[in-house]
């Protein structure tokens, strides 16, 4: 295993050297050693043999970084991050690294998450198949469970927002390739080409939204964007950040949403979102009120999102947030 230091990313993009046919796996480390070796494990059953692993620890605060150092094999790339650049910031300093090694494809992987064996080989064979001028998504799965997390994904016409398929669209996924207008960043293949083109995540986002920003931008400079049904990962969803409804996810859905929507959604989809929002929080600070007799955690966060959003606040998030994260597992 090779100990890293961070590069500033974004000037490795222009002047990489493309002569090895190999894939560079991110994958970023917050205080979840276990989970990054469990998905580092998946990765050396991958039957496709040509990866490298690029671990950024993001400033952890427990012993993550003195565990990844001592069990993560040779094929392995530790990067520690002297601060916390949440899933953004650290994923462009693995991105950085791996195109400065010679990588001719990009595989980002949530540490919480871990891949089937011919999930490397998949994405690579159907990104040479797509000309490498496509990114590509994994059928992502619920760690555990026979349940897709995500399949893929539509622009909903009244938001501009994506709108995941469900159920009623389980039809999609006999199909070799599912169009879709983002790759969930918990999975999310592409060739170097792309990633010199749109440049390197927006830190701004942080936390949720970065990957369907920079897909969407992607996009825009005309590449495609597919899910690739037969390539698997499982997913234990929020490990890191907590439950969907919990303060963190709430605080950056609720702020990220609306700056995703500043850039690439109409006026009246920015407004339209922006009230339902609105509308959202109301009904959730009553329903507090009447059941609890006071205002949770998770609706405090929500307001502090949209209150950060219209101040125009972003990147990490306040000091609170985290307490309030500690406040709702506690409860």
């Amino acid at each position: 295993m090779k100990l890293a230091q961070p590069q500033r990313a974004g000037s490795e993009i222009d002047d990489m050297d493309q002569s090895q046919g190999k894939i560079g796996v991110v994958v970023v480390n917050w205080n979840r050693a276990e989970d990054t070796l469990a998905a580092y494990q998946s990765l050396t059953a991958s039957t496709f043999a040509d990866w490298r692993l690029y671990v950024v620890d993001n400033a952890s605060s427990d012993d993550s970084a003195v565990i990844l150092e001592r069990e993560l094999g040779d094929k392995t790339t530790l990067i520690l991050n002297p601060v916390n650049g949440g899933f953004s910031g650290g994923c462009n300093l693995g991105v950085a690294r791996a195109l400065a090694d010679g990588a001719t494809h990009i595989f980002l992987l949530n540490n919480d998450a871990t891949v089937s064996p011919s999930t490397l080989d998949t994405l690579r064979r159907e990104s040479l198949a797509q000309g490498d001028r496509a990114i590509l998504g994994c059928a992502v799965k619920y760690f555990g469970l026979d349940r897709y997390q995500f399949f893929g994904s539509s622009t909903a016409k009244y938001f501009g927002t994506p709108l995941w398929f469900g159920d009623d669209d389980l039809s999609k996924l006999s199909s070799r390739t599912v169009e879709t207008d983002f790759a969930l960043g918990a999975a999310l293949f592409a060739p170097t080409q792309i990633w010199r083109d749109i440049g390197a995540f927006d830190d701004q986002f942080y936390l949720n939204y970065e990957e369907v920003d920079w897909c969407y931008r992607a996009r825009k400079a005309g590449f495609a964007c597919y899910v690739v049904p037969a390539a698997i990962v499982f997913h234990k969803v929020g490990a890191t950040i907590g439950p969907i409804n919990g303060p963190m996810q709430n605080y950056f859905l609720s702020r990220n949403e609306l700056l995703f929507a500043r850039r690439h959604a109409t006026f009246s989809q920015r407004a339209r979102l922006f009230c339902r929002s609105l509308l959202n929080l109301i009904k959730s600070t009553i329903k507090d009120v009447i059941t609890f007799g006071k205002v949770r955690p998770p609706t405090q966060a929500h307001a502090l999102g949209l209150y950060d959003f219209v101040r125009g606040n972003f990147g990490d998030c306040p000091a609170i947030i985290r307490r309030l994260a500690s406040e709702h597992r506690a409860d």
